[in-house]
């Protein structure tokens, strides 16, 4: 079975640095994770607008076509029953098209408010986020530094005399 290796909590100064650790790795990734759904968000928003733009111009053209059409019977008094039948189709298309363009620009609105919220609320949480990072950042610095300095150098010391002495009834062997 594989077994965890367990945390180097023997000390304090070992706990201190690797909690700083983990609220620099945990903050940081909240930061990325939040800056990317912003955007994301950004990016499906300006393409939904994109597309709707293309589809309003479309229909401009295509509503401008019509009305020059229907502006040069009119002055040509050229209306036969046919015509006015196949006029009044495309008039019932184009208020259909009118509606739906309000429908996309309610939707679009809608979107555009729930970014803008989402984005404030980013704003909102980046600073606490930075600030825990950077409270983190320090605690690890200030854990490592006195781990190192409190305990490191001390065992680091007890070791070399561990090891001149084993060297030194080692060679007393030899003798």
């Amino acid at each position: 079975m594989l077994s965890w290796p367990s945390l180097p909590t023997d000390n304090l100064y070992k706990f201190q640095a690797i909690a700083g650790l983990v609220l620099v790795v945990v903050s940081s990734i909240f930061m990325y994770l939040r800056v990317s759904e912003n955007a994301l968000e950004v990016a499906r928003i300006s393409a939904v607008i994109s597309s709707y733009e293309t589809l309003l111009e479309r229909d401009a053209e295509e509503i401008r076509a019509f009305r020059e059409q229907l502006e040069s019977r009119e002055a040509e008094n050229d209306f036969d029953s046919v015509d006015f039948e196949g006029l009044q189709l495309r008039l019932s298309q184009f208020e259909e098209l009118e509606r739906q363009h309000r429908e996309s620009a309610a939707r679009i609105s809608e979107d555009s408010a729930l970014s803008r919220a989402r984005v404030d609320n980013t704003a909102m949480v980046r600073g606490p986020l930075f600030a825990m990072a950077i409270a983190g950042f320090v605690f690890m610095l200030h854990g490592f530094w006195l781990w190192y300095a409190r305990v490191q150098v001390h065992q680091d010391k007890l070791l070399r005399l561990q090891v001149e002495k084993i060297a030194s009834d080692l060679s007393k062997l030899d003798e």
